[in-house]
C-alpha cells in the first residue's frame, strides 16, 4: 500500500477510535477531534492506541525505502511524527503536547479564510480539553507554541486537511515543492481560487449599477469610459475564474495554466479596482464640471438659456451653416408694458409672468430650436434652417399664441402682448452677432408702430370650479 494512503487510513483510524464510531467518511464531522477534511477515507481498524503508535512507527521505519522518486520524505516523515506525538498524548495525556506537537511539525502556513481557521482552533482547543486538560493551561501552551514555532496552530491543521487526503491533492503538490506518489491525479480535491471569482462578481455588480445610475443622470464623460473599461477587466478576472475552475473539475486544465491563469484573475481584479477608483473620480470630477456648466448657462428663473449659452449655440449654428449652406435666423421678442405690470402686481407677479411666458416660447417652437433670455423681459429664438418667409410665419404663430393664452397673476386673468423683430442670415450680409443686431432695431421699429394699441388686460380670474 502507498506510503500516503495508508497515513491518511491511518489517521481517520485514530479518529475513529477516539470517538469509539468508525466511519468511512473520517473527519468530516465537525465534531471530530482533529477538523480534517478526509475524502472517502476507509479508517484503519485499531484495537486501542498502542496499536496505532506500532503501526505508525512501521510506516515511518518504510520511508526511506519507499520513497525512491527524490521526493521530500522528510516531509511525509514529520506528519507522521506529529501523529506519533498525538497518539502518545492519548495515552499518556502530558500537558506539554502543544510543544511536543510545535516541535514535530514544520510546515508552511497556506492561506485560509479566518472564520474557518477560527473554527479549526475552537474545535481542536475543546477536543483536547475532553482529554482531561484544565485550567487555562491549554491555552496558555499554545499561545507558547506559537510564538516559539512562529506558525499558528490553526494553519498546521489547515495544511495536515490538504495533505492527508484521499483525493490525492495535485493542486497542493504545486503549491508546495513535493511530488509523492500518492498525490498522483486519480481525483481532483482542487480548491478553486472562489475567493477571487467572488470578489470580482461582486466588484462586477457594483460597478454595473453605479454606471447605470450615472448614464440616466449625466451625459457620459471620460471618467465613464473609464468605468467602463475598469468594469469590462472586471468581468474579464471573472470569466476566467469561473472558467478555469470548471476546467480544473472535469480535468480539461494542466494545474500550471491553471494557478498562472488564478495570478491573472488576481491581477484582473487589483487592476480594475484601481482603474474603477480613477474613473469614479473622473465622473465625479465630469458631473460637476457639468453641473458648473449647466449653472453657467441658464437662466434661473425661468429655466431657459441664457445670454451666455445663446452666445454659444449661436457661434455654433452660424458654422454649420458655413459649412452646410443653410440659413438660420433670430426672433427677438421683447414683452409690451411690462413695467407696469410689476408696479401694478409686484415683482413676484412679475417672475410668474416672465415664468409663463418663457414657459409659452418653449410649447410654440421646434425641438431644434433655441429659446433663451437674454435678460429683463426680452427673450430671443434661434431658429436653425429656416429662411426669411418661415421664420416670420413662425415669429407670427408665437405672437399670436401669446396674444391668446392669458395667465393667472395674483388672482388676475393677465394677457399679455410682445413686440418681435426677425432677421434671416445673409440679410445685407448680416451674421451672428450682426443678425441679432439687426432684430433688435427691426423688434423696436415694430414696438414704435404698435405703440399705441399696447395694453396689458387685467381680469379678475374666475374662481376654479
Amino acid at each position: 500500500m502507498k506510503i500516503g494512503k495508508e497515513l491518511a487510513e491511518l489517521t481517520a483510524g485514530i479518529d475513529a477510535l477516539y470517538r469509539n464510531t468508525p466511519r468511512s467518511d473520517g473527519f468530516l464531522d465537525k465534531e471530530g477531534l482533529i477538523p480534517v477534511a478526509m475524502a472517502t477515507v476507509e479508517p484503519a481498524p485499531l484495537r486501542d492506541y498502542a496499536e496505532a503508535r506500532a503501526r505508525l512507527e512501521a510506516l515511518q521505519a518504510r520511508l526511506p525505502t519507499e520513497s525512491e522518486r527524490a521526493l521530500r520524505a522528510d516531509y511525509v516523515g514529520e506528519m507522521i511524527d506529529s501523529l506519533l506525538a498525538l497518539v502518545t498524548t492519548f495515552e499518556e495525556k502530558p500537558i506539554s503536547f502543544a510543544d511536543r506537537v510545535a516541535r514535530q511539525i514544520r510546515v508552511p502556513t497556506q492561506l485560509v479564510p479566518d472564520s474557518e481557521l477560527e473554527g479549526y482552533r475552537t474545535t481542536i482547543r475543546e477536543k483536547l480539553d475532553e482529554l482531561g486538560y484544565s485550567g487555562g493551561s491549554l491555552t496558555d501552551d499554545f499561545n507558547r507554541w506559537e510564538a516559539q514555532a512562529r506558525v499558528p496552530v490553526n494553519s498546521v491543521l489547515e495544511v495536515l486537511r490538504t495533505l492527508i487526503s484521499e483525493g490525492r491533492n495535485r493542486v497542493t503538490a504545486t503549491m508546495y515543492p513535493m511530488a509523492h506518489e500518492w498525490m498522483e491525479p486519480e481525483g481532483v480535491s482542487a480548491v478553486p481560487f472562489s475567493a477571487y471569482c467572488d470578489y470580482a462578481t461582486g466588484q462586477a455588480s457594483v460597478m454595473l449599477v453605479c454606471i447605470a445610475h450615472l448614464l440616466r443622470h449625466r451625459t457620459p464623460g471620460i471618467g465613464t469610459y473609464i468605468a467602463l473599461v475598469a468594469f469590462g477587466v472586471a468581468m474579464l478576472g471573472q470569466f476566467m475564474v469561473i472558467g478555469s475552475n470548471w476546467a480544473v473539475l472535469v480535468g480539461a486544465l494542466e494545474y500550471d495554466i491553471y494557478y498562472a491563469l488564478a495570478s491573472y484573475a488576481l491581477l484582473c481584479t487589483v487592476f480594475s479596482g484601481t482603474v474603477w477608483n480613477l474613473g469614479f473620480a473622473m465622473m465625479t470630477i465630469d458631473g460637476l464640471q457639468q453641473r458648473l456648466r449647466h449653472l453657467s448657462e441658464t437662466d434661473e428663473l425661468t429655466g431657459l438659456a441664457n445670454r451666455r449659452a445663446f452666445r454659444r449655440r449661436l457661434e455654433s449654428v452660424h458654422r454649420h451653416s458655413a459649412e452646410e449652406g443653410e440659413g438660420y435666423s433670430v426672433v427677438l421678442i421683447d414683452l409690451n408694458d411690462f413695467k407696469p405690470l410689476n408696479d401694478r402686481l409686484g415683482h413676484a407677479a412679475g417672475d410668474e409672468a416672465l415664468v409663463g411666458f418663457a414657459r409659452l416660447l418653449r410649447s410654440s417652437v421646434r425641438s431644434t430650436d433655441t429659446v433663451a433670455r437674454l435678460g429683463g423681459d426680452e427673450f430671443c429664438i434661434l431658429l436653425p434652417g429656416t429662411n426669411a418667409d418661415e421664420a416670420n410665419r413662425i415669429a407670427a404663430s408665437v405672437r399670436k399664441r401669446v396674444e391668446a393664452t392669458p395667465i393667472v397673476l395674483s388672482g388676475r386673468t393677465v394677457t399679455l402682448s410682445a413686440s418681435i423683430g426677425v432677421a434671416t442670415e445673409g440679410e445685407a450680409r448680416a451674421v451672428g452677432a450682426d443678425l441679432v443686431s439687426m432684430a433688435d432695431r427691426r423688434l423696436y421699429r415694430d414696438k414704435a408702430k404698435h405703440k399705441a394699441a399696447f395694453a396689458i388686460s387685467l381680469q379678475q380670474a374666475a374662481p376654479a370650479s
